[in-house]
């Protein structure tokens, strides 16, 4: 408590709470103020982005709806077609039908010639006959739709058009509900001063949904069409944000409840308007952007700002503070630091140097002391390396006695020459590290004489991969393993007689194992050997396993070392890793 007592009473503190507070609240009104410009100027480039891409939308569509006109215009001129109306308005159902025919073949080739065209529905102004394409249901001619249209368009001028929007059920038996542009025209006299029939047909709605697609520059956005009434055509989904706007101007961008931004512009083709929409999280998705730069900018200015501080409050007291560090981690157990002896304090300067001097005499004994310990390792592991290779000898001269007593020359020949490869090997290669290669040949002629005394019954196979052949290893730490593996396990097994030696780095170690389908170990012999290997002490019928465990450990950290697993009457792995080298 006296300790944070004094911390808030010094000049130091006082500074660092006082700049930290001056910078902090320059950053705050900085950071508002930016943040506000940048979103009102992100608004206010969105608004003319979406106006700029309304109107472009609105162009394609205008060209898309004038092509579908201009491409039925031949309907309302063709002389050839109002005969054959007015011969269908006068003559009875029977014997129109040869101008009925006429009439569905130019349907039927205004559809082939245009994909965006179909359901073409021709209807007598008086009803007293009817045409359609045979791509159109059974047509409700006595609906209110079409007698809506029909009568509007008994009204029109010669060359006028009207687009309307309606379901296919308003004027279809069975129809479905789906939304469909509907165009309808009348077929005038060549005066255009009586109605001969009207024409309807529907316009492919799959283009304008392309159109309207095809324009996508935001994650939330919404291209609405709105037909000649306010009423809402196309949307990307069945609601429209604004049911209740007004659509009178031409053209317009608005922001609607601090929540979107809605521009519209008109078709002139048929008068109706597309609108597009996007929401206002999209400007400050983008503006996310500088609010980490600010924050980041806030963190390195504070950070800045704490630093001139305490170098300001604490220049009189650092000298103290960084020897007293020094004091606490040289109890911490870093023994090898040193400090400044030129802090420009000779007071200072005298305890610098007393300090330097007692971390240099710590140091010195820790290094005697280290040296000493790795004589002392180094002297055990020569021990245990010295009784392993007479055990080699030993093995290797009985199964060549064994050779000789059976008088089998040429295997007492190929013997001797694998036991001369090992001599060498044992002899002149004075290193005590070794590449995984070499060690891999010495345990190949190993093997080579073990079959010769099992009649070649051992079967045997190594998986290790070439970068592991590059590592180097402890001189025979595989062999005593393999001689383990053949005596105790192949060597009283019936049938077939496996062996296997893999290796592999995983978790900068290296690991081998050496697996066999022997006689296996029971579980109560496996823990006594495991609690020996513990323990360091000497294994009866195994002393290769206790001398390579206590090379290991000796050689490589505690994590080094060798692990049984046995299931008895089945199989015997033995695994070694050592650190790499």
């Amino acid at each position: 408590m006296r300790h944070f007592k004094h911390v808030f009473r010094s000049m130091r503190f006082h500074i660092i709470i006082l700049y930290t507070l001056l910078i902090l609240g320059a950053i705050t009104v900085l950071s508002s103020v930016s943040y506000r410009m940048s979103y009102s100027m992100a608004k206010r480039q969105k608004m003319e982005e979406i106006g700029l891409l309304t109107s472009q939308i609105a162009d394609s569509l205008n060209v898309y709806f004038e092509d579908a006109v201009n491409a039925m215009n031949f309907f309302r001129s063709d002389i050839t077609l109002r005969e054959d109306i007015r011969e269908c308005n006068r003559k009875s159902q029977a014997e129109r039908y040869e101008h009925v025919r006429k009439i569905q073949g130019k349907m039927k080739q205004a559809i082939l010639n245009d994909n965006d065209i179909h359901n073409i529905i021709i209807i007598s102004d008086n009803f007293q006959f009817n045409c359609q394409d045979s791509g159109i249901g059974n047509v409700n001619y006595g609906s209110d739709l079409i007698r809506e249209i029909v009568s509007r368009c008994d009204e029109m001028k010669k060359y006028n058009m009207e687009f309307l929007s309606a379901k296919n059920k308003d004027y279809v038996y069975g129809g479905s509900g789906k939304e469909e542009m509907l165009v309808c025209f009348p077929i005038k006299d060549a005066d255009g001063s009586k109605t001969l029939a009207t024409m309807i047909y529907v316009l492919n709605f799959d283009r304008i949904d392309k159109i309207c697609k095809r324009q996508q520059l935001w994650e939330q956005y919404g291209c609405y069409l709105i037909d000649g009434k306010g009423k809402l055509f196309y949307a990307p989904s069945s609601t429209f944000p604004c049911p209740d706007y007004d659509w009178s101007p031409e053209s317009a961008t608005n922001e609607i409840d601090n929540m979107m931004l809605l521009s519209f512009a008109k078709i002139e083709a048929n008068n109706w308007k597309v609108a597009y929409q996007i929401d206002l999280s999209e400007i400050k998705k983008q503006l996310e952007t500088i609010r980490h730069f600010t924050v980041i900018t806030s963190i390195i200015a504070i950070s800045l700002v704490i630093f001139i501080s305490v170098y300001i409050g604490g220049k009189c007291t650092r000298s103290v503070r960084t020897l007293s560090d020094s004091m606490k981690k040289f109890g911490e157990g870093e023994f090898y630091i040193q400090v400044d002896e030129n802090s420009g304090y000779e007071e200072i300067d005298i305890l610098n140097k007393n300090f330097n001097h007692m971390a240099q005499q710590i140091e010195n004994l820790i290094n005697e002391v280290y040296a000493i310990r790795v004589s002392k390792q180094q002297a055990e592991l020569e021990a245990l390396q010295s009784k392993i290779n007479p055990h080699f000898l030993n093995n290797t001269l009985q199964s060549i006695t064994s050779l000789a007593i059976l008088g089998r020359n040429q295997e007492i020949i190929f013997a001797i020459d694998s036991l001369r490869g090992m001599f060498d090997y044992i002899l002149y290669e004075m290193s005590d590290m070794v590449p995984v290669s070499k060690e891999l040949e010495y345990i190949e002629r190993y093997i080579e004489i073990q079959n010769i005394r099992f009649n070649h019954g051992i079967e045997w196979k190594r998986d290790i991969p070439e970068l592991v052949l590059s590592y180097r290893v402890p001189k025979l730490i595989l062999q005593p393993v393999v001689e383990n593996s053949i005596r105790h396990g192949l060597k009283e097994k019936k049938g077939a007689k496996k062996l296997l030696i893999q290796g592999e780095v995983i978790e900068g170690r290296i690991c081998f194992t050496i697996t066999d389908n022997g006689v296996g170990i029971g579980a109560q012999r496996l823990g006594q050997l495991e609690e020996m290997l513990a323990e360091g002490q000497e294994t009866p019928g195994h002393i290769g396993l206790t001398n390579v465990h206590s090379r290991l450990k000796l050689n490589y950290d505690s994590g080094s070392g060798i692990r049984i697993r046995s299931l008895e009457g089945r199989y015997c792995s033995v695994r070694l890793c050592m650190g790499l080298e």
